[in-house]
């Protein structure tokens, strides 16, 4: 879901957009099945306790990945947020030194999907799609965020570097 330029109160440029890591609900979906005849397969063979515990473990497991399936990406006051599930980075605007849009192979240079280290030093918030924005900071620290429409993203973060240089 992307919500593009908006001009509340005609002054700070927002956006707000979640991206989906959309392979993971078949990934879900296979482990629950494995889950299933691995739990059946414990239980007869060595007892329920055992069952149980790879039950809870990968259950646990399961609940984690769907808190990790979405990366959400908000522009306001002045900052660019990023958060993946519990895990959140705060990009000042005023810091950013360039921002451009880029298309990646995610597989190739992060090497998967959510919260990567890239190849290239970059820290990497990617979910399915190759399109997104490289933004390089002050101190030389380089995000890679994959989005839906870059363009929009892009728009509002220089709208708030405009309004920081007059």
């Amino acid at each position: 879901m992307t919500e593009p330029t908006d001009h509340t109160n005609n002054t700070q440029p927002k956006y707000h957009c979640e991206q989906a890591i959309t392979f993971l609900p078949k990934v879900l979906t296979t482990l629950l099945a494995i889950l299933t005849i691995v739990s059946l397969v414990m239980y007869i063979a060595i007892g329920i306790e055992a069952a149980m515990v790879l039950v809870i473990v990968l259950g646990f497991s399961v609940v984690i990945g769907l808190l990790l399936s979405k990366i959400k990406i908000k522009v306001g006051s002045g900052v660019l947020t990023i958060r993946f599930g519990p895990l959140k980075t705060v990009l000042r605007i005023s810091e950013i030194k360039s921002i451009e849009s880029v298309t990646i192979n995610p597989l190739s240079v992060y090497r998967g999907y959510g919260k990567r280290f890239g190849k290239d030093g970059s820290i990497g918030y990617i979910a399915s799609g190759k399109k997104g924005i490289r933004v390089k900071m002050n101190g030389g620290k380089v995000f890679v965020i994959t989005c839906d429409n870059p363009h929009d993203l892009l728009v509002v973060v220089k709208k708030y570097q405009d309004n920081f240089s007059h």
